[in-house]
């Protein structure tokens, strides 16, 4: 449940900012990040969770500081709900997250699940006034 949550922040931020991290180049079709938002590749295995934890600081700043002047704070606050829901601790009254590890105190997601709905709900509603 928590990576659905995060992948959806991930969409929404595009969403947000009017564009796609990912590119496409002509003719072959091959898939690459779009560069200027600080997103990159790890060059190596050994390099594969600095890199994510690098991407997902890039993806937190352009939701803090970029998203707002384009759309608002309260749609920016869901997105880094979303994109933090992964944190170690209370993550946006969602759930509480086990000390060593990323799996929420039920088994089946349904505690985090449902209170990200609450969640959003709330804002949605808070927008909608």
């Amino acid at each position: 449940m928590q990576h659905d949550i995060y992948s959806l922040g991930v969409v929404l931020l595009e969403i947000g900012l009017w564009t796609s991290f990912i590119r496409y180049e002509a003719g072959s079709g091959v898939a690459q990040l779009r560069e200027g938002f600080g997103l990159a590749l790890p060059g190596d295995r050994s390099q594969v969770n600095e890199q994510r934890q690098n991407n997902k600081h890039a993806l937190e700043i352009l939701a803090a500081h970029e998203l707002p002047k384009l759309i608002g704070r309260k749609y920016s606050d869901v997105v880094l709900s979303c994109l933090t829901c992964l944190d170690q601790g209370e993550q946006a009254g969602f759930g509480v997250m086990e000390e060593d590890s990323v799996t929420v105190t039920d088994e089946d997601g349904m505690v985090i699940g449902s209170r990200f709905i609450e969640y959003i709900l709330d804002k949605i509603q808070e927008i909608s006034l």
